[in-house]
């Protein structure tokens, strides 16, 4: 499948193309350590069921 067509669509991922976009991801630091030690310690919790 031709992802273009659907990059262009999704509203998430043209905001990457506005020059003061940001995720303020250095900001959110600890927030997202946070949720790796989850995934690291507790692995099957963030596994899709079957």
């Amino acid at each position: 499948m031709d992802l273009r067509d659907h990059e262009i669509r999704s509203r998430i991922l043209m905001r990457y193309l506005e020059s003061d976009y940001s995720q303020g991801l250095v900001q959110r630091q600890g927030e997202i350590d946070s949720i790796w030690k989850t995934i690291w310690n507790d692995p099957g919790h963030w596994r899709a069921a079957d």
